[in-house]
């Protein structure tokens, strides 16, 4: 088959009929619209009604590192594991824990 038998086009292409639509504005004109006669006022309730009081800031709360002893070595271990020691599982299992083996090839 040669290049000549070939049309590039789509079937869109081929088929599309180009319409005539009027264009239409989808807004009204600047004048259409009546202007505001008196002055704008920038003021707020909110500025009005709160003002703004002139309180130092304090310093913030720190922590005091109450667990931390100096000159003792780190422990490694919490309260919660201290306190809770680890749990038996009150029933024997349904499957037994599979072993990891090795792919034989």
């Amino acid at each position: 088959m040669s290049a000549s038998h070939l049309q590039l086009n789509t079937e869109y292409k081929n088929e599309f009929i180009d319409k005539e639509v009027p264009v239409q504005r989808g807004s009204a004109r600047p004048q259409d619209f009546p202007q505001a006669s008196g002055k704008f006022d920038p003021s707020t309730t909110y500025g009005g009604d709160f003002k703004t009081f002139g309180v130092e800031r304090t310093a913030p709360a720190k922590p005091q590192h109450s667990t931390a002893v100096e000159g003792l070595p780190f422990e490694g271990t919490s309260n919660y594991k201290a306190n809770f020691g680890p749990k038996t599982v009150p029933y024997e299992r349904m499957k037994p824990r599979s072993e990891y083996q090795p792919n034989k090839v």
